[in-house]
């Protein structure tokens, strides 16, 4: 997890202005059309480039994150630079702020740091999305949808308070109080300038939205309509799976239960580095806890990354030719692999229209398909394997996207640094509940596009193994909830770091969840060429998985819910800005709670936050030990224990209950009847009247004087615990400073009189004692690099084809070399004869040769005369024989050539042993 470096900052803790931008506004009140209790999803904070977008009550504000910040800086050195004087610090205090007429906060002779979104929206708003061009706002209720246009962030320079943006209301007669509540609003991350709308209801109806503002009907009605629950009963695609028009009559059927749709997303974000299917796929999550998947869901334009093209066409040919060349694939699948075969067959014919993108690169606009049905078929619903209880009712779906098969692409070379090691080619899917679990599966097969067949087929009898399945590989309790508890509503919140990562939010505060610790060695056994003992080593891996869970936030209701204005806890926004940095940010009750989080891998620097009370935090520093080198074996340690660590905690922040507004005042106007108004302003006497007066008063009194004491006496315990850390902080300087002097040789006395001959002995052990570390690093030093050469040669690149056969040419001459090296050290040596044995023999044969050779040299000289009687042959007096000359020459010849022959092969193996350093015997 990324460390929290500080928690709330200053500007967003009160006084500031950006504690305003949260906070309920007490002058002015909201009516709201009565509803029903909601339970669902409360994403009520949004950001648009460095813009904030806050719902507050009922209304939306506006805001900027720098302005914001620059705002408390400003007044924080106006604050300082401002002397004693009594008159200067009342005229500041009374200038500072303004109250404008509806109840907003704005700076005189200064911009508009925050604005009211004007908003023709009445009921409560639950969501506020932002399209992914940062154009459009989705705005959510529980029943309706308004999609308003962004303003330009000039508008916040505007003296006026409010502002009142162009909205328009999606699907005036689809999305009213008499249909179905709204369950999930998703922008599809694959339409043209992120204008594709999909809304979701509870009724299991998917509608996707091309909006225009040119053409105000695409607002009123969706560009696309499936029911999920006719399309689940389907048998081909000529069927009728339009959703049911509004004012029909509908009969029961279980899959109103079963099919009750809880949470929706897309199985991507149309990056480059997801595979090709992932950002077409839309994940529903029901309430009883199936799973199923559309895919593929497209608008009529779709504009895809650089890599989704080349990646469905890989997969999709790999596929379809296997399909095909196997014999034993069943026609089910080589159907499917036909009609996914033809889909691509279309976009590739099709001529892109290239759009210019400004800034960022062209891009390129497709046509969806039109030689299959735009709606694909339902696959679900997902069996999860082990089989296990979901623990509650589905709250929310998450899905980290599988990676691109770069090794597969056509042209390798331009999608070369889009590869990750720590990347998974399966997806990963989490599901929270209600109970505070979160289950994570892997969708090890994968989903892909599906159609409904042309004509109806016939149904299998056995449902079951046509199921799709999902692994569970773990079960995560992020929020232990209580039988006393309501249920808590788990949401997910992207890490804008890593998909491989998440943040949760419940009713206790703000979880983290990463997946980094095991993905990369899931991936590398994925990988591995190596197929025995393989399930084996899956089977451990999945076993001792466990992935990383924090809690960066952490919020205790009973101390930091305002009891007059009570709201759950909003899904946490995390992002990464300049003025900000990493920074995770959610409310409660109109109070912020954030944490700034620190960057490991990344360039960006820490943002610069101005000390406050309530920002301050001490780590306890470590406790000493003294070390056990020789070299500081004549400084004993202290012998006074260290005082007791502190665990960590968050900053203070003080209970509302200071700055809420007393209900006395209106205690009066309200309770007292009409009648009895003459009560309050007449002569106090004793009736029943009178007496029921008081009491009520009394009761209110009582209840908020107790609030405040409560909050007076917490304030008083953390004002004893600061001032009890502070004096164990004074205590370890004090301890610090004691083992600095005794290192040093002074002392409390050292200073004064004969304190130069004592400086002299200090210096001189604090010069030996550095000295002596100086030669321990050395050491250390000259250890660490033999080990890291020893390291190094056990393992280094791999040897060329010249290198292997220089080896193995080394291990021949050794293997001939080993029977005499096996004799020399007393061993008995092989029964194949070794190199030295072979050169020995040669140089018998030579000696022998040479012998035999000057013995035939000299015969011949010997009879080099002839006889009488004897013109022709000469006879050998050795052995009687008579030889020619002729023949005698060319033995002799033939003798030196092979003398001169063995001579270089004994030349040639001596210079061999020379250059292999070897001595020959």
């Amino acid at each position: 997890m990324p460390r929290v470096i500080n928690y709330t900052p200053p500007w967003l803790t009160r006084p500031s202005r950006g504690s305003d931008f949260f906070n309920a506004s007490p002058t002015k009140t909201t009516k709201l059309v009565q509803q029903k209790p909601y339970h669902g999803p409360n994403r009520t904070i949004a950001r648009c480039r460095n813009q904030l977008f806050a719902v507050v009550g009922n209304e939306l504000r506006w805001a900027d994150l720098a302005h914001l910040k620059d705002d408390q800086l400003g007044n924080a050195s106006n604050r300082r630079s401002l002397g004693q004087d009594k008159e200067s610090r009342k005229h500041f205090s009374e200038t500072e702020n303004t109250q404008a007429s509806d109840g907003s906060v704005y700076k005189a002779g200064s911009r508009n740091m925050l604005m009211v979104l004007k908003v023709p929206v009445h009921e409560q708003i639950r969501q506020l999305i932002v399209s992914p061009h940062e154009e459009y706002l989705a705005i959510v209720t529980s029943h309706t949808v308004h999609v308003a246009i962004i303003p330009d962030a000039s508008h916040l320079s505007s003296p006026e308070p409010n502002f009142k943006p162009k909205t328009f209301q999606l699907g005036p007669t689809a999305h009213v109080l008499d249909r179905s509540p709204v369950a999930s609003v998703l922008w599809h991350p694959l339409g043209m300038n992120g204008t594709c709308l999909v809304t979701i209801t509870k009724d299991a109806t998917v509608r996707v939205w091309e909006l225009s503002r040119e053409n105000r009907y695409s607002f009123d009605e969706p560009a696309l309509a499936v029911d999920l629950k006719k399309l689940a009963n389907a048998t081909s695609y000529e069927e009728d799976f339009k959703a049911s028009r509004p004012g029909l009559s509908k009969g029961f059927s279980p899959d109103d239960l079963e099919m009750e749709v809880a949470a929706a997303c897309f199985g991507g974000s149309g990056d480059d580095d997801e595979h090709g299917w992932s950002s077409m796929t839309l994940w529903m999550a029901m309430t009883e806890g199936d799973l199923y998947a559309l895919c593929p869901l497209l608008p009529s334009k779709w504009q895809p990354s650089s890599t989704q093209i080349p990646s469905l066409s890989t997969s999709v040919v790999a596929k379809t030719a296997a399909v095909h060349t196997d014999p034993g694939s069943a026609a089910e699948e080589r159907r499917k692999a036909d009609q996914q075969y033809k889909w691509f067959q279309d976009i590739d014919d099709q001529e892109p229209i290239t759009l210019d993108g400004g800034i960022e690169p062209p891009v390129e606009v497709y046509k969806r398909p039109e030689s299959l049905s735009p709606i694909p078929r339902l696959q679900g619903p997902f069996v999860l394997e082990p089989e296990t209880d979901v623990f509650g009712d589905i709250t929310d779906v998450y899905v980290a996207a599988p990676k691109v098969d770069v090794d597969e692409l056509n042209d390798e070379d331009d999608y070369e640094n889009s590869d990750n090691s720590e990347d998974l080619s399966i997806a990963i899917l989490c599901i929270s509940t209600s109970s505070g679990y979160v289950h994570v599966c892997l969708d090890v097969d994968g989903v892909e596009g599906q159609w409904l067949p042309l004509k109806p087929t016939k149904r299998r009898t056995e449902v079951e193994e046509a199921l799709p399945t999902l692994l569970l590989v773990e079960t995560i309790e992020v929020s232990r909830v209580s039988s006393s508890e309501e249920d808590s509503y788990l949401t997910f919140t992207p890490d804008p770091n890593s998909r491989y990562a998440c943040f949760i939010t419940h009713n206790k505060g703000v979880s983290y969840i990463s997946f980094s610790p095991w993905t990369w060695r899931l991936e590398d056994e994925l990988k591995s060429a190596s197929e025995s003992g393989s399930s084996f080593r899956v089977d451990v891996l999945l076993d001792g998985l466990q992935s990383l869970i924090e809690h960066p936030i952490q919020i205790t209701r009973d101390k930091y819910l305002n009891p007059q204005n009570p709201s759950p806890l909003a899904s946490a926004l995390a992002f990464k800005d300049p003025s900000t940095g990493y920074f995770l940010l959610t409310t409660a009750s109109g109070q912020p709670h954030a944490a700034t989080l620190d960057l490991p891998d990344s360039d960006l620097p820490p943002p610069f936050e101005p000390p406050s009370a309530s920002s301050y935090y001490y780590p306890p520093s470590p406790p000493y030990h003294p070390t056990t080198s020789t070299s500081l074996t004549a400084f004993a340690p202290d012998p006074t224990p260290p005082p007791r660590q502190e665990p960590p905690r968050a900053p203070y922040q003080p209970s509302p209950t200071f700055w809420l507004t007393s209900a006395l005042p209106g205690f009066l106007p309200d309770a007292v009847a009409q009648r009895d108004r003459h009560l309050v302003t007449a002569e106090l006497r004793l009736s029943a009247r009178s007496l029921g007066l008081l009491q009520q008063a009394h009761r209110i009194l009582s209840r908020e004087t107790q609030a405040l004491g409560g909050a007076a006496a917490e304030l008083f315990t953390r004002a004893e615990r600061l001032v009890r850390e502070l004096r164990e902080q004074v205590l370890r300087l004090r301890m610090l400073r004691e083992r600095v002097e005794g290192a040093v040789g002074g002392g409390e006395d050292g200073e004064g009189e004969g304190g130069e001959g004592e400086k002299t002995v200090a210096r001189e052990r604090v010069e030996e004692r550095v000295e002596g570390v100086r030669r321990r690093q050395v050491e250390l030093g000259e250890r660490w690099e033999a080990l890291r050469r020893k390291v190094g040669a056990l393992g280094g690149r791999e040897l060329s084809v010249k290198e292997v056969a220089w080896r193995r040419e080394v291990e021949g001459v050794d293997e001939m070399l080993m029977p005499l090296r096996e004799e020399g050290e007393g061993g008995e040596g092989g029964d194949e004869p070794g190199l030295i044995d072979r050169f020995e023999e040669v140089k018998r044969l030579t000696g022998e040769l040479v012998k035999q050779g000057r013995d035939v040299v000299k015969d011949a000289a010997e009879q080099a005369t002839p006889t009488s009687g004897n013109h022709g042959d000469e006879l050998d007096r050795s052995n009687g024989v008579r030889v020619a000359p002729a023949f005698r020459k060319a033995k002799v010849a033939e003798v030196e050539e092979m003398l001169e022959r063995e001579s270089a092969l004994v030349e040639a193996t001596m210079e061999k042993l020379e250059r292999l350093k070897l001595q020959p015997l």
